[in-house]
């Protein structure tokens, strides 16, 4: 299964692997990953796997956070 990991900042080859293995037992797929890097994100990372875009950003959290905040006013 194909992943794009994007996060922040560079992410040496041993968080790349650990993360490959999370996503490995999780959807019980080898993982070939591809990696790339956008600072627009502030911090953490999010990954790709086919349509589907999983965020653990901190621009993910901001961004939810502002929609919640929008929804309650």
């Amino acid at each position: 299964m194909k992943v794009r990991l994007t996060s922040a900042f560079p992410v040496d080859a041993g968080t790349a692997t650990d993360i490959s293995e999370r996503i490995r037992r999780q959807f019980g797929k080898p993982v070939e990953m591809d990696t790339a890097v956008d600072p627009r994100l502030l911090g953490g990372f999010c990954f790709r796997i086919d349509d589907t875009v999983y965020d653990y950003s901190v621009q993910g959290s901001l961004r939810a956070l502002q929609a919640k905040l929008t929804r309650s006013w």
